[in-house]
């Protein structure tokens, strides 16, 4: 069956054309902000936070990331529930929508030898 509409290739339409002149509003003929439009500038946060970052990553290296891991992972498993969270988010990244939708176990079926370990040391 024929398509109803016809398929054009994109275009570019700044090629060759000279720029839009600015409305009095600060936006261009095409809504887009305008060349001095001072909304049309960025975030002013981003330049902090670039800044903020680029002389946190030059004094921290990666030893003093493994002792901070460290030091969180020993404290989650001193019951430290956020410590917990955060090593879990940082290494397991974030969880699933739907628990369920990758796994191919069934829900009964038992635990393995380490699981079932741990589960008696915590309800101990």
């Amino acid at each position: 069956m024929a398509s109803l509409h016809k398929r054009t290739e994109p275009t570019d339409d700044r090629a060759g054309t000279p720029p839009l002149q600015s409305v009095s509003n600060g936006h261009d003929a095409r809504g887009r902000f305008a060349p001095g439009n001072r909304c049309g500038r960025g975030n002013p946060s981003h330049a902090r936070m670039r800044e903020l970052r680029k002389a946190a990553l030059a004094e921290i290296g990666p030893e003093e990331i493994r002792r901070l891991f460290r030091y969180l992972f020993e404290r989650a498993f001193h019951a430290d529930v956020q410590a917990a969270r955060l090593i879990c988010s940082y290494c397991l990244g974030r969880a699933p929508d739907d628990p369920d939708a990758d796994s191919d176990a069934p829900d009964d079926e038992p635990a393995g030898d380490q699981e079932q370990e741990l589960l008696a040391e915590t309800t101990a």
